[in-house]
């Protein structure tokens, strides 16, 4: 049957599933009494090496893959469903890092990836008109004593899509006998059902009673139903959103008196006997108990730069050194002196990706300066340039001869760069595909002046978003240690 046909098939599937749905429930009331906590973070693939030999973990061409569709929005399904934006404003994907998170009374266990770039906490629900194969059991809403639909006229459903939330969000949302309804296209991957209410529970520790989510029933990934017991099972159970909208689990914790400034710290993505592959992520203004990170002498602190309230986390690029030698974006960008170069931080994707322009003159200054290492083609067939670098440990890239590269931030109103530049390390910046090649873990792409900073550049970084001050904080961490 034709993706088309199945995707208008799914919405009458959908509303007629919603008499299902539809039922009054007591939801627990008490808000939490922290104002501050920290949660574990564990790589995706950690789940399947539960247990010895620790194996370091190269990505799949196909993972690979996964992210360029989601910055350049390609997708197998038809022209309608398409986003209204430029596609990089949009996309989401399919996350790295994941939280363990708990659903309804009695508790549905699942892990759900962090996404800075979603506003919602969402997971697939049975009855289900379309759901892929996952790790973790389908959560079920009527086996929730907790569970009730989001009626049409909460604040946090907007149905009309002509508020300025919507129109900067990836969620829509619609009405049907009284239901809110959502629909979120991220990348090449789509998910649509009912919005509720339910008892969150993060990673065992706090509970979130109340909180909106979507039950996902019609979902698919790349077009195609992944019920196949072949298809591996890497994938997460859903997504808790990070971003700004009022659905987002920012949003949610902040009702219960949590500051909107949240952290996160992310370990390099290869399983190890010590912590399985964890970071940790904190929701409050505390720091995390670590004199290494609680001391704010060489952090970078640099301005948030938002398009909407509820748009992206952005901030803005001045230029990329590579060995001492700096790139600006405003003498090589296709759109002319004086264009700004947006960066939209992901979690959920590794590789960070510039405008064409810009990628290929930081490329270009990576190559020349890599002339002793022998380049080699990438065996994935993704990435370039990509080098050989046999002799090392797993993923470790620290004894690599590779450039060092920094960040230099730009302060809006004055065009220069910000006092603190960010000195990224080599698994910050390269990427091993296989045992003895590292590929540059940076990518062209479509937009002129939006770029996407990705998880691996932000590795070992403690990485803060003070939502009160509108600034990011980088400050370097062993994110082993916290």
């Amino acid at each position: 049957m034709a993706v088309a046909s199945i995707t208008k098939m799914s919405y009458l599937i959908t509303s007629v599933l919603v008499t299902a749905f539809l039922f009054s429930l007591s939801i627990a009331t008490s808000p939490s009494s922290k104002t501050s906590f920290t949660l574990d973070l564990i790589h995706k693939h950690s789940i399947i090496h539960s247990s010895p030999p620790w194996t370091p973990y190269y990505p799949s061409r196909s993972s690979l893959q996964r992210s360029f569709d989601r910055i350049n929005g390609v997708s197998a399904f038809p022209d309608e469903l398409a986003p209204k934006a430029d596609p990089i404003e949009l996309s989401l994907g399919d996350g790295d890092y994941l939280m363990k998170v708990s659903i309804g009374t009695p508790p549905t266990h699942i892990y759900a990836s962090i996404e800075t770039r979603s506003d919602l906490i969402w997971t697939q629900c049975e009855p289900c008109v379309m759901c892929f194969r996952q790790h973790d059991p389908y959560f079920r809403p009527n086996n929730s004593s907790t569970y009730a639909p989001l009626p049409c006229d909460s604040p946090t459903c907007y149905p009309n899509l002509n508020t300025s939330a919507a129109a900067f969000s990836s969620l829509a949302t619609t009405c049907s006998d009284g239901a809110c309804f959502y629909f979120q296209r991220e990348g090449s991957f789509l998910t649509d059902g009912l919005l509720g209410t339910d008892n969150v529970t993060l990673a065992d520790v706090v509970n979130l009673p109340g909180a909106t989510f979507g039950c996902g029933v019609f979902n698919a990934y790349g077009g195609a139903n992944y019920t196949d017991d072949n298809v591996p099972t890497t994938r997460p159970s859903g997504s808790v959103g990070l971003g700004p909208g009022p659905n987002s689990l920012v949003s949610k914790v902040h009702e219960y008196s949590v500051t909107e400034t949240f952290a996160y710290c992310l370990t390099p993505p290869f399983v190890n006997s010590n912590n399985n592959g964890a970071g940790k992520i904190r929701f409050g203004r505390n720091d995390f108990t670590n004199d290494t990170v609680s001391d704010h002498s060489n952090t970078t602190f640099v301005p948030m730069s938002f398009l909407d309230p509820y748009s992206d986390y952005r901030f803005i690029l001045h230029g990329i050194g590579v060995g001492g030698e700096m790139v600006e974006f405003s003498k090589v960008s296709s759109s002319g002196r004086g264009v700004k170069l947006y960066m939209i931080m992901d979690t959920g994707t590794p590789l960070t990706f510039l405008p064409s322009a810009f990628y290929d003159a930081v490329a270009a200054k990576v190559e020349n300066q890599t002339k002793h290492l022998d380049k080699v083609e990438d065996p994935l067939g993704v990435l370039e340039p990509c080098y050989d670098v046999r002799g090392g440990v797993g993923n470790e890239l620290a004894d690599v001869d590779v450039p060092e590269m920094t960040v230099h931030f730009e302060l809006p109103g004055n065009g220069q760069s910000a006092p603190g530049t960010l000195k990224l390390r080599p698994d910050n910046t390269f990427i091993k595909t296989s045992e003895d090649v590292a590929c540059l873990a940076f990518a062209p792409t479509m937009s002129e002046n939006t770029g996407v900073y990705g998880n691996l550049a932000q590795m070992n970084f403690l990485v803060t978003y003070d939502m009160d001050m509108e600034q990011l904080w980088f400050k370097e961490a062993d994110c082993s240690r916290i």
